[in-house]
Parts: structure tokens; C-alpha cells; sequence
């Protein structure tokens, strides 16, 4: 107590700075109460909202705060691979290279495309108590096993930039980051693909089972070739991952954020009008194929489900079959048996012609088919 009176003139020595620094101290006290208040008011809301409800947290937060679970299985299919794609093609071909391969890294093996929901979890190191605790669909992650949604990309990225589709279907090559240059290249200069200029699936599994070193299971890639003999001479003085040649090289991203990074997509269209990826033509289609010998009068279940897988197809291919687009192979009966591995048609099913979605993708097929 002795020392207060000392303590109390040395703060009225300098009475403006005292002043000043009480306040601070005052503000930042009130700034954290406030702090306290708004994050136990946040838990309360999120607490509050009803099981059924998906809550979602923008980076630019609108009035809205939650949307139907329903939701869900949309958002995860919002097409970031696609545009994140499509737009290092872009870069690649401003700045002056040819593009000789573009698309994405995946988990794969062949058996993966006649996986069924009942048997996915044990590919995702999961169970299905653990699943069904986080509110996983197995449907949905199934597509994303079986190959229907690289299918799906790959489509949509030959579609947005005016890439090739391989005539088999995609490869799914096991290659990580370091061998994109030398694996991912003409068959002519020693790599896998059928030419240059298409879209290409990388798989993070070799065929036996084993991790590729330095896989791209969550990124997407771009090869390019040198135009000239300087652009090979750039690539090896700035360091590139060049095959033995020279003069093929790779750019990639390791990770895409899916519907996380939607905000750039609705931005650029919104203030630049310039959109991220969008259909130039019609390239490549997504076919039904059996993942099992089906019989007539079973009834399709779609993307990811028990009956049937999407394959990537040439689209001027996908029509000459009459294939059957995995996104109507939805809740249509077969009307023929259809061996497993073979392309289901629209002959194979019954269809409402006169449904709106139908009518539509026929038209589409007409024009394109002239």
C-alpha cells in the first residue's frame, strides 16, 4: 500500500498518455467480451439448426444461413476440376505452348469400376459405421471410385477446351508428378497416349496395388510441348520436370479445393463476364456401361450405384452406339439383358420421351449427329 502514492504520480506525469492507455486497455476488454459473446451466439445458432439442414459458411456470407442436406451431393459435384483445368490450358496455350495432355489425378484400379455402394467403404480406409456417423453417401463417394466422375470431368474439360477424348476411354495411367512429362506424352515419342492434345486421368495406385511415388491424387496437371528449341532451352534452365527429350514438361496443382474455390468461378463470370470453363463443343459424352450381367426388368440406379459405371467416350462414338448417358441411367428399366462391361443404349431401356431432361439431350443429339 506504501507504494501507491508513488504509483498513482507516475501516472499523472504524463496524464494524456495515462488516459490513452486506459482507454486501450478499456477497448481491448470490450472488443474480447464482444468477441466471447458473438462465438458463444454462433455455437448457439449452429446448435440450433434442425439435422436435417447442411449449414454452410461463405466467404462472402449473404442473409442465408443454411441449405437443404439435399444440397450436398450437388455442391461436392460443383466442376472445380474442370475449371481449374481448363484454365491452365488456357495459360499453357497464351503462353505459347501446345497443350499435349490435361486433367487430373485419382485413386484407380480397373476391379474399381464394378465397385458397389455396399462395398466402397473398405477403399476409403473406412467403415460403414464410420461413414453412415459422418453422413457419407456411399453412392456418391462410389461414383467417385468407379471412374463415373472422372468420366464426368474429363468430358467436360474436352468439351471447355476443345481437347480430345481417347477413343478406348481414359487410361488411367499410374504416373506421379515427376513422370507426367515422360508418361503422359505420344505413344510416337514414348509415352502412353494415342496422340497429342487430349484429356488424361492419372491414377495415385500402380496396377498392382502399390502408392506411386509422388502421386497427384488430388490435383490436376497440364503437359506441354515445346514450340521451338528456345522454350526446351527455358525449360531445363528454369528447372523443369522435363522427359529425356527435352521437350515435354508438366505444370500442376497438387490439390484443388472443389466447392470451396466456386467463389473464383462465380466472380469472374459475375464482374469479368469471362467464364471458367465452358462447353466450346461436343466432344466427349459419359456412356452407361453394365457393371454386371443385367437383366431385363431390372431397374438402373445410376452414378455410383449397383447396375452401371460412366465411361468416357468420344462423343461422335457415343452417338453411333445409341449410348445411354450415365445422367438419364437413373430409375429406367431395362427392356433387354445387357452383358456386364457392355454400353447400355436407349434401345436397351424404357423412356418417358416426353420427359423435359429426354427431350432436351435428344434435340442435342440431333444437332450434333448433322
Amino acid at each position: 500500500m506504501k507504494y501507491l502514492p508513488l504509483i498513482a504520480a507516475t501516472l499523472w506525469r504524463r496524464p494524456v498518455e495515462t488516459i490513452l492507455t486506459f482507454l486501450a486497455v478499456t477497448a481491448g476488454f470490450m472488443l474480447f467480451a464482444s468477441m466471447m459473446g458473438l462465438n458463444v451466439t454462433y455455437r448457439r445458432a449452429v446448435e440450433s439448426v434442425p439435422d436435417n439442414r447442411l449449414l454452410v459458411v461463405a466467404r462472402f456470407p449473404g442473409p442465408s444461413g443454411g441449405l437443404p442436406i439435399g444440397m450436398e451431393e450437388r455442391l461436392r459435384r460443383v466442376p472445380g476440376v474442370a475449371a481449374l483445368t481448363a484454365e491452365m490450358v488456357d495459360w499453357a496455350r497464351a503462353t505459347g505452348f501446345r497443350v499435349v495432355a490435361a486433367g487430373k489425378g485419382t485413386k484407380y484400379l480397373p476391379v474399381y469400376h464394378d465397385v458397389t455402394p455396399a462395398g466402397v467403404w473398405g477403399h476409403y480406409g473406412l467403415t460403414a459405421d464410420e461413414a453412415q456417423s459422418a453422413g457419407m453417401n456411399p453412392q456418391m463417394f462410389n461414383s467417385f471410385l468407379d471412374g463415373t466422375k472422372s468420366a464426368i470431368e474429363m468430358a467436360a474439360i474436352a468439351n471447355a477446351t476443345g481437347l480430345d477424348v481417347p477413343t478406348g476411354g481414359l487410361l488411367f495411367p499410374p504416373c506421379g508428378v515427376d513422370d507426367l512429362p515422360h508418361v503422359m506424352r505420344p505413344r510416337e515419342a514414348g509415352g502412353v497416349l494415342e496422340k497429342s492434345g487430349v484429356v488424361e486421368v492419372v491414377s495415385s495406385l500402380e496396377r498392382d496395388g502399390r502408392p506411386v511415388f509422388r502421386d497427384l491424387r488430388w490435383g490436376v496437371y497440364v503437359v506441354l510441348e515445346a514450340p521451338n528449341d528456345y522454350a526446351a532451352d527455358c525449360f531445363r534452365q528454369y528447372g523443369l520436370k522435363t522427359d529425356a527429350s527435352g521437350r515435354y514438361a508438366a505444370m500442376y496443382k497438387p490439390y484443388h479445393l472443389i466447392g470451396l474455390e466456386l467463389n473464383i468461378s462465380i466472380l469472374s463470370a459475375a464482374l469479368r463476364g469471362e467464364p471458367t470453363g465452358q462447353p466450346q463443343g461436343f466432344r466427349g459424352d459419359v456412356a452407361s456401361v453394365a457393371k454386371r450381367d443385367l437383366r431385363a426388368g431390372e431397374m438402373l440406379d445410376g452414378e455410383g450405384g449397383y447396375t452401371v459405371w460412366g465411361k468416357l467416350m468420344p462423343a461422335a462414338a457415343s452417338l453411333a452406339a445409341g449410348a445411354l448417358p450415365i445422367g438419364l441411367a437413373h430409375k429406367v428399366k431395362l427392356k433387354n439383358d445387357v452383358a456386364h462391361g457392355a454400353v447400355v443404349k436407349w434401345s436397351d431401356v424404357e423412356i418417358d420421351a416426353g420427359n423435359d431432361t429426354v427431350k432436351t439431350r435428344r434435340a442435342m443429339e440431333t444437332a450434333f449427329s448433322k
